[in-house]
């Protein structure tokens, strides 16, 4: 039996890894343009068998590679088509690179930094969001971060040291290819890019060429190749227009040019990463603090923390140069950091002789940051809610009003927490105040809002309306509601037009039916669905 306090903070870690990752699976229905086409392709999946060639709407759709489209298609099996098999695979991803992280940081620094990974990265903001996410962001990532935990021990460590490295066992090799493999299944080649390139930016830092050398050996590559090839060449063979539409123009046209209209600036990663590793950003100070002075010191090529940054800051150098930016691009950096940031804070909250007093300064500023960070939240939240219908405001006020109110007196709390040194009880309790925010958001506040986000909603009131058999057409649906509508109603929705005079039931946004209206057609019939969106019967020209 453990001690108490080692009872309340598993506790804490098992509440927070089922409440982060699985509260609120269905709260919200799907949601933007691309969640609704990849559910659709895996419940197809599911419903057909087809387990090799992806399909949107009965066509191949080669956009991605096929690891989500797998797991999603077994969790509709297995649980049936709602929505919650669709964010499956996404959330069992983000527990076991939970479980694997604290792995590795009790394999190189004991139960401390474990412990902290295990609170911290389900309560980061970047990872616990696409962990409700029905994407292949986290498998990738997920992917790759077993990819590099893999190399992290083949190249030597606990030890590092170079006889070690040479004399290691094999399974890391096999690991290290066999991960890479799956995330080249999950979203491409650039599994391969980016866990390689991690691995050649720390050799030219170390100058230990001949260990990164050891991952172009047969064990590494055959393992690869086992895991991601047979695929591949299934779909090749089933698809010759496969290699062309998606290596070249989904990966390499993607990252070269601005074709898909995702143009951001080059910076436009940093402030995604500091947001992305809410509430936790202020603790990277005294990360980097340790680090530079290792690397000043000359210690950084024998610590495995070097290698863990360099993993870090590959993937935020590699797609700073793309043309083409989403947010999702930076979530491979995430899970390194939260290794570091973990390791730092374990140094932090060390006894009084354990470190020099200016760097314990350092380290309890940073945890008071982390109140702060609390304290602005809940300030600024005015900014994000008038995002919402102003009904739906006024009607939920006191509950707002409530809930930022406890924000802020957190806040406060960790500040002072972390200011005196008590930094485990100060990093615990911004652990559990976002565990109980998640879940707060996922059971109340995301239900409320479902119907302004999502086309579920939608597409319950267009049967209702128009009865389950209707012929139902769109015209000049943003991407999101249209996908949304296809995957709720089941059903590609054809595009109507204005010249049409047979009468149909047309889903369409509110400032559109002027539109409609031209020519003397007649709207007998409207039905207000969600925002702006409603539900038109047009009979035809009028009298």
């Amino acid at each position: 039996m453990g001690s108490r306090k080692d009872r309340s903070w598993t506790a804490l870690v098992i509440s927070l890894l089922g409440v982060c990752f699985f509260a609120g699976l269905e709260s919200i229905g799907l949601v933007g343009p691309d969640e609704p086409r990849y559910a659709w392709i895996a419940r197809a999946m599911a419903r057909t068998g087809d387990w090799i060639t992806p399909r949107l709407w009965g066509h191949a759709w080669f956009e991605k590679p096929i690891l989500y489209y797998w797991s999603a298609a077994a969790w509709f099996r297995l649980v049936g088509p709602g929505d919650r098999a669709a964010r499956l695979p996404s959330a069992m991803g983000a527990l076991a690179g939970a479980l694997l992280l604290a792995w590795a940081a009790w394999r190189l620094y004991g139960s401390g930094p474990a412990k902290l990974v295990l609170v911290i990265f389900p309560t980061t903001l970047g990872l616990f969001a696409f962990a409700h996410a029905a994407t292949m962001d986290m498998l990738l990532t997920v992917s790759v971060e077993a990819a590099m935990v893999a190399a992290l021990f083949t190249v030597g460590w606990p030890s590092a040291t170079r006889e070690d490295a040479a004399n290691a066992k094999t399974w890391p090799l096999l690991a290290t290819g066999a991960f890479i493999g799956l995330g080249t299944l999950a979203k491409g080649p650039v599994s391969i890019l980016l866990a390689g390139g991690s691995v050649l930016l720390w050799a030219a830092l170390t100058r230990r060429w001949h260990d990164a050398l050891r991952f172009l050996r047969w064990e590494p590559l055959a393992a690869f190749a086992v895991v991601a090839v047979p695929w591949y060449a299934a779909c090749s063979i089933a698809n010759p227009s496969f290699p062309h539409a998606f290596l070249w123009h989904q990966n390499v046209q993607r990252f070269l040019t601005p074709v898909f209209e995702h143009v951001r600036p080059w910076w436009f990663f940093f402030p995604v990463l500091i947001l992305g590793l809410l509430p936790w950003t202020a603790t990277l100070l005294p990360a980097a603090r340790d680090g530079w002075k290792m690397f000043r010191d000359g210690r950084a090529a024998r610590s495995p923390g070097l290698f863990v940054a360099c993993w870090a800051a590959f993937p935020l150098l590699f797609f700073s140069f793309s043309d083409s930016k989403l947010p999702g691009y930076i979530l491979p950096a995430l899970p390194p950091l939260v290794f570091l940031m973990a390791r730092t804070i374990d140094r932090g909250a060390a006894g009084p002789h354990a470190r020099e007093k200016s760097f314990r300064g350092l380290d309890r500023w940073a945890i008071a940051l982390v109140g702060l960070t609390w304290v602005a939240l809940s300030v600024t939240a005015g900014h994000w809610l008038r995002r919402l219908p102003k009904t739906w405001d006024i009607s939920h006020r006191d509950l707002i009003l409530g809930v930022l109110a406890a924000t802020a007196t957190v806040g406060a709390i960790v500040i002072l927490l972390g200011l005196t040194g008590r930094v485990r009880r100060a990093v615990g309790l911004s652990a559990l105040s976002m565990g109980v925010l998640v879940a707060a958001v996922a059971w109340v506040f995301m239900p409320q809002v479902d119907p302004y986000l999502s086309a579920r909603h939608a597409a319950q009131a267009v049967r209702q309306a128009a009865g389950p058999s209707a012929i139902i057409e769109d015209y000049r649906l943003p991407r999101d509601w249209a996908y949304g509508l296809d995957y709720y109603l089941d059903r590609e929705l054809p595009e109507w037009s204005p010249a049409q005079k047979q009468p149909a039931w047309v889903c369409t946004m509110q400032p559109f039916l002027p539109e409609i209206a031209q020519g003397g057609l007649r709207i007998t019939s409207t039905t207000g669905l969600s925002r702006k969106l409603v539900l038109v019967r047009v009979s035809g020209a009028g009298p």
